[in-house]
């Protein structure tokens, strides 16, 4: 197979910027008006800049080519002509290598697979959207179903990696509606810059429209001699269609005419004159109940967490009913009717391919005393059990945030009695069982907030000092009603940040009817926050050997959502300390973001000084703690999260350089392996017999590893699940070992990998990733706690005034770094279930 390739495609004016659909559509007039320069073979192009064919072009001597391609224009306006100019670059043959040719050939294939769908169906990069299966999830968004798919390389040969896919989108119609939807209550008000509608909610409302496209309101007179208009939203009017004027000359005479009565004399009169107009150019205003949100437009933001569980709820399905939609997605795209995949000689099998597994057997859990607890399917029992390090608790306090009427005195006793006993249970000692606690008004500000848990702290004091003994409170318990993120992540900055004491916030509803269960749980969290190691999973071989000390540590990166412009990216280290691989410290920085709004640099920009820090803090626990101040660590393993297979060669060469560095800078001298782990993939299995999997979920058995047919023939890489599925249908790790001073085996990486998911410290189950990594991306998510925006703000003072947002040096001044009484102990352990997790598992494709 021969595939001539890239071929440029430049047009004036230009087509990069319009809807792929658009392009596409100019492309096939083209190659419909040219017939005798593309004949019978196939061409097929990328919706932006790149043509592929499966035979030479007659382009000339030059190898370029200009064409004409008149397009219809709405209104039956006068034909648009696009100049089309096309040139030759290159040729690659279909076989395998591990060079830049060989790849453009993979993308030229990926690239036929997308054309099958993008003149039919929205698509997104590798997924497409069909116009079934869609639910509205509040704010003007709504979830959509639709496949992935994509050309790889394995072991075997070349596969089509097709899944099920889930996305964001605006939600289509009225524009009126979309808004108010955005601000939840159905009040017009809202949208009346007399009434409801101030700087603020201009912004925010500008900010979630940001670059939408709209159309005129279909069936509207205003849609007349309009067909296939589309607008480009800007912003809003600052006053309402009845006051918003401008300069109209009407039979030689300029006058002001406001854009409610210029409709009107348009013979089109405004039935909401007082809300405001949207912007479209630079001099056009529309009243916006003339404008609907055009369909098919992917929500590049953020979502809320009540949106991300509905799109959750949407996108979870068990394996078996996720292998049908597959099958139903395979029959939509028709592969085999395909002139670009036929020219190419490509035929895709409608069958699911059968692959080969093991399914490895899991390590012992050690609990207190060296007893083992029994796993299966990823989970275990701790009851019975003791830790293998209980904490120590002097005493306690509650701050409740919750009303007395909702969460009563005789609540605040049953929760402390309900803790302390769990807690004893487990080995924890607890001095003083009865708590300090009081009810506290909602804080105005943080400064508020301290102020009132400083007050609780000095309370517990007072008490203390009545009994003969002078101390603080180990432990501050918040008792949060629902809907009150902003306490919660107070709290956890006064605790981590300002006064580097244990925190651990409950919302209401749920510890007010906690059964032992329940507070064994919290009990979980509580223990490795102050100090203690709940258990460990005995890892095989000599990873825990206190000869050859190993040092196991989880990197991850984070960035700001797509669209978001002036955010920094977030960046997290961690890193065990201990001999058992159950203790661990982290660190965290914030570095650039994106100018364009298309997510950070992946890079750790920071990755040697943060190892530093983490290898200090190795050497005195191993100094201190388990009295070897001589120790040095034989082997650094790292689990790096979050990078693509097209960022390999950058971690090698910014990175690793960086982690020996930092190893020198340290004076230790440990063999490294660097292990890659994936899940932002659309590999999925199910057994081929259902007896075989989960006898719940029907998911693939935990430590189901594949290494084999599907594995990429030049990276050494597998596929695992480590943990049991909790809803829909598991997504396994994907691992590249892309660096291995240790000579580990296959074996023992899989095996290591499978174990370290078993240490998760608030859980009893085994988790989707090994434990370090995960830490890494619970210290990401928690960026919110360490930003100081009071300070962002301030610092940006001046900045202000013109109008520029805070720079990357305010956001790093702004950025706190954790107390120093908190930095050696593992004071990332959240609250609640796994929520990685429910969206592992629902696997959902916001898009980026």
């Amino acid at each position: 197979m021969e595939i001539a390739l890239p071929i440029l495609v430049a047009a004036d004016p230009p087509i990069m910027k319009l809807p792929l659909a658009r392009a596409h559509e100019i492309f096939e007039k083209l190659k419909a008006e040219e017939q005798g320069t593309f004949q019978s073979f196939s061409a097929w192009f990328d919706g932006r800049a790149i043509m592929y064919t499966t035979a030479k072009l007659p382009l000339g001597p030059s190898d370029s080519k200009e064409f004409a391609v008149p397009m219809g224009a709405p209104g039956g306006k006068k034909p648009k002509i696009f100049k089309v100019t096309i040139t030759k670059t290159n040729f690659v043959q279909g076989r395998y290598a591990h060079d830049e040719t060989i790849q453009m050939g993979e993308m030229a294939i990926n690239t036929a697979l997308r054309t099958v769908v993008a003149q039919k169906y929205t698509c997104n990069r590798r997924s497409f959207f069909t116009a079934e299966g869609r639910k509205a999830i509040g704010g003007g968004l709504e979830v959509r179903r639709g496949f992935f798919h994509s050309y790889r390389p394995s072991i075997n040969g070349y596969l089509v990696n097709f899944d099920v896919a889930t996305t964001v989108f605006y939600e289509p119609g009225p524009l009126i509606s979309a808004c108010l939807k955005f601000f939840g209550p159905n009040d017009l008000a809202l949208l009346d810059p007399k009434k409801r509608f101030k700087a603020r909610e201009k912004k925010m409302l500008e900010k979630f429209f940001y670059h939408v496209k709209l159309i005129p309101t279909r069936g509207s007179l205003y849609a007349r001699g309009k067909e296939g208009k589309v607008f480009t939203f800007r912003k809003f009017s600052a006053k309402s269609a009845s006051e918003e004027t401008f300069d109209r000359e009407k039979d030689g005479v300029k006058k002001k005419v406001s854009v409610a009565t210029y409709f009107k004399e348009l013979g089109i009169p405004l039935k909401y004159p007082g809300l405001v107009c949207a912007q479209v150019s630079d001099t056009a205003l529309v009243p916006i109940e003339l404008l609907d949100v055009a369909h098919g437009q992917f929500a590049r933001m953020e979502i809320t967490p009540d949106q991300t569980k509905a799109v959750v709820e949407f996108s979870t399905m068990r394996p078996q009913q996720r292998f049908e939609e597959i099958q139903k997605g395979f029959e939509v795209v028709a592969y085999g009717q395909s002139e670009y995949l036929r020219g190419l000689g490509i035929t895709v099998d409608s069958n699911p391919i059968e692959v080969d597994a093991r399914v490895l057997q899991p390590p012992a859990v050690k609990y207190g005393f060296n007893k083992n607890a029994n796993v299966a399917n990823g989970k275990w029992n701790s009851l019975q059990n003791k830790f293998v390090q209980p904490a120590q608790i002097t005493g306690f306090v509650v701050a409740i945030f919750e009303s007395q009427q909702r969460f009563p005195d005789n609540s605040v006793i049953d929760m402390a009695a309900g803790f302390v006993k769990a807690a004893r249970d487990f080995g924890v000692v607890v001095s003083n069982p009865s708590p300090v606690y009081h009810y506290m008004n909602r804080p105005r500000s943080e400064a508020d907030l301290v102020n009132s848990l400083k007050a609780l702290g000095k309370a517990y004091v007072e008490r203390s000092e009545k009994g003969g003994k002078k101390e603080g409170p180990t432990l501050i318990f918040a008792v949060l009603p629902p809907n009150s993120g902003d306490i919660y992540t107070g709290v956890k900055r006064f605790g981590d940040v300002t006064m580097g004491i244990a925190t651990q916030c409950l919302l209401s509803n749920k510890c007010k009817k906690g059964n032992h269960q329940y507070w064994a749980n919290v009990t979980l969290k509580v223990n490795v926050k102050l100090g203690g190691i709940n258990f460990y999973p005995e890892l095989r071989g000599d990873i825990l050997d206190p000869a050859k000390p190993t040092i196991i540590m989880g990197a991850d990166a984070i960035h700001p959502p797509p669209g978001v412009r002036d955010k920094p990216s977030v960046t997290a280290l961690v890193s065990s300390i201990d001999s058992k691989l159950a203790r661990y410290v982290a660190t965290s920085r914030v570095q650039k973001g994106s100018d364009s709004g298309k997510g950070g640099r992946e890079i750790i920009l920071d990755m040697e000084d943060m190892c530093v820090e983490l290898f200090e803090k190795w050497k005195d626990y191993q100094s201190r703690m388990e009295k070897r101040p001589n120790s040095l660590p034989s082997r650094l393993i790292m689990y790096r999260d979050g990078v693509s297979e097209g960022e390999f060669q950058q971690v090698l060469d910014h990175e690793l350089p960086k982690i020996k560095k930092a190893c020198k800078t340290a004076k230790i001298n440990p063999k490294i392996t660097l292990i890659i782990v994936g899940k932002r993939h659309h590999h999925r299995g199910k057994p081929k017999d259902l007896k075989d999997g989960d006898s719940i979920s029907h998911n693939l058995p935990a430590g189901t590893t594949i290494d084999t047919d599907i594995v990429h023939p030049l990276q050494n890489d597998y596929y695992q699940w480590t943990h049991g599925g909790l809803l829909g249908t598991s997504r396994p790790g994907h691992y590249t070992v892309l660096y291995d001073d240790n000579g580990l085996t296959p074996d023992g990486i899989q095996s290591l990998s499978f174990g370290l998911a078993h240490s998760f410290a608030r859980t009893t189950r085994s988790v989707s990733i090994p434990a370090p990594v995960y830490y890494a991306d619970i210290v990401c998510e928690r960026k919110t706690i360490y930003m100081d925006y009071e300070k962002l703000m301030s610092d940006q003072g001046s900045q202000a005034t013109s109008g520029a947002g805070p720079t990357l040096e305010d956001f790093k001044a702004a950025y706190s770094r954790v107390h120093a009484a908190q930095s050696n102990r593992m004071y990332f352990m959240v609250s609640g279930a796994p929520f990685r997790e429910f969206l592992s598992e629902a696997s959902l494709s916001f898009s980026n």
